[in-house]
């Protein structure tokens, strides 16, 4: 599954290593909502057994970032105060372990301030 989930995961928490990964980027949100994207986002996981695959890949700040606040450069340096990740990749365990590659192209973020997730997974 991809999508722009809008859940600012932030650090992983004890207790959630088997769904968010320990190369995660960018700030947790701040709750202003009664129920936070991320609390969503980690339910619908957990029931459905799948894990944040972006989060298990090591990778540059660079290629983690898939969104950048109104105002900061598309291209920029990258910082989390105005990048995040809030464009997944969500798959299971065994279908992780098929995937070589994941990035953003930050080069690829017309008329949006997302940019494209460019994934390659290998199954025999």
């Amino acid at each position: 599954m991809i999508g722009d989930l809008n859940a600012r995961l932030g650090n992983q928490p004890p207790g959630e290593d088997l769904i968010i990964g320990p190369h995660t980027f960018g700030r947790r949100a701040a709750q202003t909502v009664e129920v936070p994207n991320r609390d969503l986002l980690l339910d619908f996981c957990e029931s459905n057994a799948l894990l944040v695959a972006n989060t298990f890949l090591r990778g540059l700040p660079e290629e983690k970032a898939t969104y950048f606040k109104p105002g900061a450069t598309y291209i920029g340096p990258v910082s989390e105060q105005e990048y995040n990740m809030l464009d997944f990749i969500l798959c299971d365990a065994s279908a992780l372990n098929s995937c070589s590659e994941l990035a953003s192209i930050r080069e690829a973020a017309f008329g949006t301030n997302h940019y494209l997730v460019k994934s390659v997974f290998t199954f025999d």
